[in-house]
């Protein structure tokens, strides 16, 4: 009984604190809370699962000393036939975790998607959280994960918290569905047919501060490489409420909105007659290159250098709009990454019939191209 008190104790110490944290990781309570996870008695292992987790929140040290004590295997075998309590509280410590690179394809690689799976498709509300919150850091940059066909069983279920879940688990699902559809072409594919589209654009509308920013970034992903899904978005009504965000936005907001925003601007192309409604877009892009963060800026660019592509009536916009200057300004003085998305719009902008911007735009691209052949 004193050994399962003092393992909820630490978990709730060690839950919302990050000095306490690292104190208690200090003090060796790791090795003894692991050998807890591995103990025959729910109890221990209920609460030593939940103290790892809190430990591993927020703290890089503690993720690899859990991992190194060999938390991983026994967390995973108690995903899959734990309690209802052990099950929540493994796939949550899983989840932390799994912020680490290797920790990540470890975990992947004893076996753990399959159980997670399991668990949003058919556990309590609170399972089908933490399990979409570890997949969900699982299929973040992991080339292990890409081979797991059980992923493609993981898409209906997080459409459906997205479109009917708890408040948690609609944001949970959100980032989830984003990390997927970063990870493959196919998984964009099967989130676009699975019906993903029109509940984040209904939730990027209606959802609180983190959900919508988790949902702008899932747009935006799923929207890459994509055409049927960007032309799904705007039916859907996806710019009124991106253009919203990217307005009024929180800073994170603002920038996953403007990676959306310039994704579909791409949507247009020599073979469709979708016309993509640029001008409510264009001049708060425009108003990032002046003022935004370097993310905005870069994010901006690429928006404006794709919708510069797209058609004549939108250089001219730009450049009545006065967007020369301010990428002139990008291209001499913005990171690497700005400048080619900066040079690569001003060279679409050649085209606009006005010979003062002409000459500026030529001498300009001349002189930043031989700088960079013989810098």
């Amino acid at each position: 009984m004193q050994k399962q008190e003092a393992a909820y104790g630490l978990g709730n110490l060690a839950a919302d604190n990050d000095e306490i944290r690292a104190t208690i990781s200090r003090e060796g309570a790791i090795p003894p809370l692991v050998t807890f996870v591995k103990a025959t008695t729910d109890a221990q292992n209920q609460w030593a699962i939940y103290a790892l987790g809190a430990l591993s929140l927020n703290n890089e040290a503690n993720r690899v000393a859990i991992s190194q004590e060999g938390a991983i295997s026994p967390l995973v075998s108690l995903v899959r036939t734990g309690t209802s309590a052990q099950k929540q509280w493994a796939a949550y410590t899983l989840g932390n975790l799994a912020y680490n690179d290797d920790n990540r394809v470890n975990i992947t690689l004893k076996g753990a998607i399959t159980p997670l799976v399991t668990l949003l498709q058919s556990g309590t509300d609170a399972q089908k959280q933490w399990s979409a919150y570890a997949l969900g850091n699982l299929a973040c940059d992991n080339e292990a994960i890409r081979e797991a066909v059980e992923l493609d069983d993981a898409i209906l279920p997080l459409v459906e918290l997205v479109r009917s879940g708890s408040d948690p688990q609609k944001q949970e699902a959100a980032y989830t569905l984003g990390n997927l559809a970063a990870s493959s072409d196919t998984n964009r594919d099967e989130i676009g047919r699975e019906g993903a589209i029109a509940p984040l654009v209904e939730l990027l509308r209606t959802g609180d501060n983190d959900q919508k920013h988790w949902v702008a970034y899932a747009l935006a992903c799923i929207a890459q490489n994509n055409e049927a899904n960007r032309i799904s978005m705007v039916d859907e009504g996806v710019i009124t409420p991106l253009v919203t965000l990217v307005l009024g936005g929180t800073d994170d907001q603002k920038t996953q909105a403007l990676r959306a925003l310039g994704t579909l601007a791409s949507v247009i192309d020599e073979d469709t007659n979708f016309v993509f409604p640029s001008e409510e877009v264009i001049t708060p892009l425009m108003d990032f290159l002046r003022t935004g963060t370097n993310a905005q800026k870069a994010n901006a660019a690429v928006a404006l250098r794709k919708l510069a592509s797209s058609n004549m009536e939108n250089c001219g916009t730009m450049v009545r709009g006065g967007a020369i200057p301010l990428l002139e300004m990008l291209v001499k003085t913005g990171s690497d990454t700005q400048k080619l998305s900066g040079f690569a719009a001003l060279e679409k902008l050649r085209s606009v019939p006005s010979v003062h911007d002409l000459t500026t735009v030529g001498n300009l691209l001349h002189g930043v191209a031989v700088g960079w052949v013989t810098s």
